[in-house]
């Protein structure tokens, strides 16, 4: 019998900042926030609701992958998943779910070493955490234990497998070169070196101390044609490469699996989501191959050879993992870039981690009863950080009674642990130059550390660091080697307490903030706070507690902040006051701000407060760029006026340069692009808020596409797009919730001007619920048929699926 399984590795490393807690926009992932948006949208969502087209090249089914293949999710990624595009991740626990029910309780998803790092590069110690940690992570998630973990680019030696085998995992993938040998147990040893394993069944690997643990060694070549051959470019193709990877002449049970970056499916390979769609429909369909995932199958045809595997190998280096500590070659971008950098990285960071773990054992020896456990134990609180959750884990692992301080230190202790871990994810050291955000990334968890270790015991560990990674060499002039690159792009988003107070005071100028306000991990808690403005100046004073939600080190501190106008801001923040004297520093600042003199109140708010400064630069990024957008707001109001007075000035002149060929010159053209997309902005902003009519707002985008053909220039849709399909999308909820079939005709007349305009709508999420309500709704009328009808081909599904899901729902609930 054929069982076919198809494997996605889905993740990207941690991208948040390890003070913040949270990802901070990446100008490389644009028009995305960041890179975790970029690929959920690409490839996440995709294959969560996969289209598959009929003949007639429109939507004939949407499907959720997740249902079929077999998937891991790095941790992290999932944590963010979590927080910002819940939609996905909850589609992702419920393929599970369902799988479980079809594959004899057997679930799609393995679990992940928690950080990815190269297994083989990490200490003992490290590895039993990296997977207790993954093991946690999914048993929250899932409500169910991992009964196969993916090991970070399939990295591999027998310490880790044991690890594995010693948690109660029962399998792993592989690639077929890190194979060795087989044989039939307890026969002779045949050699496969070279990729020569057989990959359409299971191999038992027997360890150390009477352990053995399942290995998968998935289908090379396919694996490589579906990553890097185009394979995903025709489903037809698709279909038969994989049923090629069958054996004709065998009659007993075979498993033809292979195994790539699920990235792979809709971000790396443009609609390779619904190629694998498509491919897994028609071996369904077809009855080619029965879809299978790992743990079904080794139910049903458990190993009957043995296998010996090469250590230190990994699916993604020809070099075995050198990739990770070498020069050896491997690389993406730029081939003239050298790697001589990554063995100095390593061992700087090595280094690190041991003295990071001397302090750690020796300042937790007297608060917790096992350190190690406790850091093992850790992750429960990662996952839940409430009050009640802190609370029962300190019982359970602090031999004493503790104060406040101690249990801040406690989490601190950790927090350096946890970090001390993150730094070594394989991202760090996997592209070609020590610039690239991911090995920034890394030295800013080693930061993060350093830190923390400097507030716990005193002891600073960063110029150790620096003078380490001063022997790796970078690519780029202008950062010749790694102590460069952590001055420059490291050091500065080194945060803490007052600096993030820092942050509350300035933004607190154009924010209306609430007496109890979060801002990324930090808690703030307004005690007092005035504000005086004149003419441009305006100073604001206050008390504040600043917390963090990660250790709970909290802050007492009194701040003073004048803005002079434009990006000119002077700001003192002190914990060395108590709240009492609040008030006689509060009336000494706002008298000499009455007073006029900016170099008086300069002068006093230094030696009331203290000389440590801080000023529009030291803004958390976030905040930076929109404090900045509403700095400028003024400055864009006089240019707005500017420009529409030219626009109105020159229309004639311009229907004239038109009408007899002439070029426009540049200057009328950029003035009647802004005018025209202004009004559309504004028709959008109506549209937003309700406030305009569908035929007022077809008027405007005629009369504004009018002028568009006069200008010779395209104007800007995007806020346009935006509030149509938000418009079409909340009428089609209100269709669903209640069948009101003029909601309906208003979703369709939204996406009937879209269309009428070309203006071309992302419909994605729309389709994902017209498929919902042509699944579950029922419609009776005749009304409400046609305008599904209609409502389905604009939205591009294919007209006979359409009528056959409204005829199956007709009088008859499902």
């Amino acid at each position: 019998m054929r069982f076919l399984c198809i494997h996605g590795h889905f993740y990207q490393p941690p991208r948040e900042n390890p003070w913040l807690e949270e990802v901070e926009v990446e100008d490389s992932a644009a028009p995305f926030h960041d890179w975790n948006a970029k690929i959920a949208a690409e490839s996440y969502a995709p294959n969560a609701f996969s289209r598959i087209l009929g003949p007639d090249q429109r939507i004939a089914d949407i499907v959720d992958n997740y249902l079929k293949i077999s998937f891991n999710f790095g941790p992290t990624l999932l944590w963010w998943l979590q927080k910002h595009r819940n939609d996905i991740y909850q589609q992702i626990l419920e393929a599970d779910g369902s799988s479980l029910r079809e594959r004899r309780a057997h679930g799609n998803a393995l679990a992940q070493c928690y950080s990815h790092p190269i297994m083989p590069l990490a200490s003992h110690r490290d590895k039993v955490t990296q997977v207790r940690w993954g093991i946690t992570d999914f048993e929250w998630r899932f409500r169910r234990r991992p009964e196969g973990m993916w090991l970070p680019e399939t990295a591999v030696d027998i310490s880790t497998l044991e690890v594995l085998a010693e948690q109660g995992i029962k399998f792993t993938i592989l690639a077929p070169h890190q194979a060795q040998a087989v044989r039939q147990f307890k026969k002779d040893w045949v050699d496969v070196s070279g990729a020569k394993i057989g990959p359409t069944r299971a191999y038992r690997c027997y360890l150390r101390k009477a352990l053995s643990i399942d290995l998968f060694f998935y289908n090379g070549p396919i694996s490589s044609d579906i990553s890097f051959g185009g394979l995903l470019g025709n489903g037809d193709r698709f279909v038969d490469r994989l049923l090629g990877g069958f054996d004709a002449d065998r009659k007993d049970a075979q498993l033809m699996h292979v195994a790539t970056d699920g990235e792979t499916f809709g971000h790396h390979h443009r609609f390779g989501d619904m190629a694998l769609a498509y491919a897994i429909k028609k071996i369904e369909q077809e009855r080619l191959a029965r879809i299978t995932n790992y743990g079904e199958y080794l139910e049903m045809y458990p190993p009957e050879q043995e296998v010996k595997i090469y250590e230190n190998t990994s699916w993604s280096c020809a070099h075995g993992i050198e990739r990770w500590r070498g020069n050896c070659g491997c690389q993406t971008g730029n081939p003239s870039y050298h790697q001589l950098w990554r063995a100095p990285l390593r061992e700087s960071l090595n280094a690190l981690r041991e003295n990071l773990d001397i302090l750690y054992e020796r300042e937790a020896a007297a608060l917790l009863k096992d350190p190690w456990e406790a850091r093992d134990k850790y992750i429960e609180v990662i996952l839940d950080r409430s009050a009640e959750n802190r609370e029962a884990f300190l019982a359970a692992h602090s031999p004493c009674s503790l104060t406040v301080s101690n249990k801040v230190k406690i989490w601190k202790l950790l927090e350096l642990q946890r970090h001390a871990l993150l730094m070594f994810t394989s991202c760090g050291w996997f592209f070609n130059d020590l610039t690239n955000i991911e090995t920034v990334k890394v030295l800013e968890y080693a930061a993060r550390s350093i830190h923390l270790a400097r507030e716990i015991a005193g002891v600073d560990l960063e110029p150790e660091l620096v003078a380490s990674l001063q022997k790796a060499p970078g690519n780029k002039p202008q950062f010749s080697d790694g102590a460069e690159v952590y001055e420059a792009l490291v050091r500065p988003a080194v945060t803490d307490l007052k600096k993030g107070m820092a942050h509350y005071a300035i933004s607190s100028l154009v924010e209306d903030y609430a007496p109890l306000q979060k801002i990324f991990c930090f808690e703030f808690d307004r005690k007092e706070y005035s504000r005086e403005e004149a003419g441009l100046r305006t100073l604001a004073v206050g008390a504040v507690t600043v917390r963090s939600a990660v250790t709970q080190e909290e802050l007492d501190g009194i701040f003073a902040v004048l803005h002079l106008g434009g990006y000119d801001f002077h700001c003192v923040v002190t914990d060395r006051h108590s709240l009492k004297e609040f008030g006689e520093i509060e009336q000494k600042l706002l008298h000499s701000f009455a007073e006029g003199s900016t170099v008086n109140l300069l002068k006093i708010m230094d030696s009331v407060l203290g000389s440590e400064t801080f000023a529009f630069k030291d803004l958390f990024t976030e905040e930076r760029r929109k404090i900045g957008r509403l700095l400028l707001k003024d400055a864009i109001e006089r240019a707005r006026g500017h420009y529409q007075q030219i626009y109105e000035e020159s229309r004639e002149i311009v229907r004239l340069l038109v009408d007899l060929k002439i070029p426009m010159p540049e200057a009328l053209r950029i003035a009647a692009k802004y005018v025209l997309s202004l009004r559309l902005r504004q028709a959008a902003a109506k549209l937003n808020d309700n406030a305009i009519s569908r035929s007022e707002l077809r008027e405007v985008v005629a009369a504004v596409f009018r002028e568009e053909a006069a200008e010779e220039d395209k104007v800007n849709l995007s806020e346009l797009k935006e509030a149509l399909e938000g418009a079409a999308f909340s009428k089609l909820m209100v269709y669903k919730a209640g069948g009101d079939e003029a909601a309906a005709e208003d979703a369709s007349d939204f996406l009937g001007i879209a269309q009428d305009f070309r203006i071309d709508l992302d419909l994605w999420r729309l389709q994902n619920l017209f498929w919902e309500l042509l699944n579950h709704e029922v419609r009776t009328s005749d009304k409400g048929l046609a305008v599904s009808r209609d409502l389905g081909t604009k939205l591009g599904f294919s007209p006979p699926v359409v009528q056959q899901r409204l005829a199956g729902g007709v009088g008859e609930g499902r």
